[in-house]
């Protein structure tokens, strides 16, 4: 028993380069969290993961017709995810940003200006 429980935590030691790895991964993880805030992403994300506990439980448990249907599923997610973001993407390849729409509704202003000055 002691045996298993020490050769359970027997690890080998952490260096610097992986100190390095862990905070350049924790950085990407916390940026991306912030980019999805408030955004329908976040739902996609917890049902991603939801997916993925459902099929690395399903190895578990060998279910094997759950597992082969999230394998054969997982192919067309990259199609489901360009529908469902069609709009987000658009807007995107647009250049539809924040500062554009401001400088849209700074030159509008402008132009409603001039037509109530000179009406």
């Amino acid at each position: 028993m002691i045996h298993s429980l020490t050769a359970l935590f027997r690890r080998p030691p952490i260096g610097l380069w992986d100190l390095a790895d862990i905070l350049v991964v924790s950085i990407l993880i916390y940026e991306v969290l912030k980019l999805i805030k408030g955004t329908r992403a976040v739902q996609m994300a917890v049902g991603a993961g939801f997916l993925a506990l459902v099929f690395y439980g399903s190895r578990w448990i060998r279910l094997d017709t759950v597992n082969w249907l999230i394998r054969n599923f997982l192919g067309s997610i990259v199609f489901a995810i360009i529908v469902l973001f069609q709009a987000d993407i658009r807007r995107a390849l647009d250049g539809d940003d924040g500062a554009d729409v401001l400088a849209r509704q700074h030159a509008r202003s402008h132009h409603q200006f001039f037509n109530r000055l000179f009406a």
